[in-house]
C-alpha cells in the first residue's frame, strides 16, 4: 500500500485528513512499458490513473492533444462517464499510481471542490482540443441551463414522519435525500434530510421508528431556478461547501441537482440521456428526450466527434427510447412475451436524423397477445410521431 502519494498536487491538495485516507487505502501502483495502449477509445475505465514517472500521450482521431506527465491525472472525463472517448499512450515507461473508479466517485460525492478541481485540469489538458473545435461540449456546459441536466425527483415527506420510514425511501427510490415539509412552523418551511444526517440520527439513541425527521432536517436550503446555467449551479455548490441544490420554477420544486449530476452532464451529454431515459416515467418525458437527441447530434458534430461514433451513440439511445416507450404503452405480460425489432435505416445503425419507422413486433410461441394488440400498436407508434419521427404508412 503505497504512503507517498503526493496530497500537495491538485486536484488531491483539498482533500481532508479522512479522504486522504481513503485514498491511501484504496491506491495501488501500476507499470507501464514504453509503447502500451492504457486506455483505449470506447473502452470503460476502471481507475484514475496520476503519474508518478515517464510521460503518457492523449490521442484523438490520430492526433495528439494532450501529454500527462508526473503528478498529472487522467482520464477523469472517461471516468465519470463511463467510456473514453480518446486513446492514452505510453510514450516512455510509465509508472502511475491508479485509484479505482468507486473511490474516485466517493471523493466526487464527500468533495465537491475534488471534482471541480478534477475536471479545471481536465479543461487545461484540453485546450489545444478545445480551440480547434467549436461548440464544443466544454463550452456548452458553461451555457447549459439547470433543467437540460439530470434533475432528481424530488421525495417530499411531513416533518412528522419517522426516521426509518425515510430510510425506506432511500432503498426504494435509490435515493440519498428527502425533502421534508414543516407545516407546524410559522411560516412553514422546507427542508432537507440526507443520508449522511443518518450519523446523527443514529448516534441520538432514540428508536428510529419513533424519531420524527423533522428533527435532523437542515432548513437552509440552498435553491437555485431552472432557467440557471449549470456552471453557476455547480459554483454555487462550491461556494456552498455541498453536494446538492434544489431547483425551483417559480415557487414550485422542479427537482434535486447533485454534483455528480453536474460532473456527468460535464463529462458526456449521451451518458445523461441514456440515464434520463431509464428514469422517464411518461411519454412527455421521452419526447423531451427524443429533442435532446437531436440536439446532442449537433453538439457532437461541431465538436469533432466522427460520423460513425455519432451513430452508434445515436443508434443506442434510439433503441433505448424505444424500448422505454414500449414498457410505457404496452401491458408487462406482452412485454415479456414479445420482442420489438427496428427494421430499415435505423436498424442497421445507418441512421441519425429522424425518419419515418418501419418497427415489427414478434410473439412468444404459444402466447395469447390481448384482444386490444393493434390499438396498443398503434399507440406505439403515435407516441414515435410525438417524438417526431414522421409516420410510417406500414405501422407496426
Amino acid at each position: 500500500m503505497p504512503n507517498a502519494f503526493n496530497f500537495s498536487a491538485s486536484p488531491f491538495d483539498c482533500l481532508t485528513q479522512e479522504q486522504q485516507r481513503l485514498v491511501r487505502d484504496h491506491v495501488d501502483v501500476a507499470y507501464f512499458p514504453k509503447g502500451t495502449v492504457i486506455l483505449e477509445v470506447g473502452a470503460q475505465p476502471t481507475h484514475l490513473w496520476v503519474v508518478i514517472k515517464g510521460q503518457v500521450a492523449q490521442h484523438d482521431e490520430g492526433e495528439v492533444v494532450a501529454s500527462y506527465g508526473p503528478h498529472d491525472c487522467f482520464d477523469g472525463r472517461a471516468l465519470v462517464a463511463g467510456k473514453s472517448s480518446s486513446r492514452f499512450v505510453a510514450t516512455e515507461e510509465v509508472v502511475a499510481y491508479e485509484l479505482a473508479r468507486q473511490t474516485v466517485q466517493d471523493l466526487i460525492a464527500a468533495n465537491a471542490h475534488f471534482g471541480a478541481l478534477l475536471f479545471a485540469d481536465l479543461g487545461s489538458k484540453l485546450s489545444a482540443l478545445t480551440e480547434r473545435q467549436e461548440g464544443n461540449e466544454l463550452q456548452a456546459f458553461n451555457l447549459a441551463r439547470v433543467d437540460e441536466a439530470l434533475l432528481r425527483p424530488a421525495i417530499v415527506v411531513d416533518a412528522e414522519t419517522d426516521i426509518l420510514s425515510v430510510v425506506r425511501l432511500f432503498q426504494e427510490h435509490k435515493s440519498t435525500n428527502v425533502l421534508v415539509r414543516d407545516n407546524a412552523a410559522t411560516p412553514p418551511r422546507l427542508g432537507m434530510f440526507t443520508a449522511t444526517a443518518l450519523q446523527k440520527a443514529v448516534l441520538r439513541g432514540t428508536p428510529l421508528d419513533q424519531l420524527p425527521v423533522g428533527l435532523l432536517a437542515n432548513y437552509n436550503l440552498v435553491t437555485v431556478r431552472a432557467s440557471d446555467q449549470v456552471g453557476d449551479a455547480l459554483a454555487l455548490m462550491q461556494r456552498h461547501n455541498i453536494h446538492r441544490v434544489v431547483v425551483l420554477e417559480g415557487d414550485e420544486v422542479k427537482g434535486v441537482l447533485e454534483s455528480l449530476d453536474v460532473f456527468a452532464f460535464l463529462s458526456n451529454h449521451s451518458h445523461l440521456i441514456s440515464m434520463r431515459l431509464d428514469n422517464a416515467g411518461s411519454l412527455e418525458e421521452l419526447a423531451a428526450i427524443a429533442g435532446q437527441i437531436t440536439d446532442m447530434i449537433g453538439r457532437q458534430f461541431r465538436s469533432g466527434t466522427r460520423v460513425a461514433l455519432i451513430a452508434r451513440l445515436v443508434q443506442d439511445l434510439n433503441a433505448r427510447l424505444f424500448a422505454r416507450a414500449w414498457q410505457l404503452i404496452a401491458p408487462p405480460e406482452l412485454v415479456a412475451n414479445s420482442c420489438l425489432f427496428v427494421m430499415g435505416s435505423e436498424g442497421r445503425g445507418e441512421q441519425l436524423l429522424k425518419t419515418d419507422q418501419d418497427n415489427g413486433l414478434v410473439l412468444r410461441n404459444g402466447f395469447a397477445p390481448p384482444a386490444e394488440l393493434a390499438a396498443i400498436c398503434q399507440r406505439f407508434s403515435d407516441a414515435l410521431a410525438s417524438f417526431g419521427y414522421p409516420p410510417c404508412p406500414g405501422g407496426i
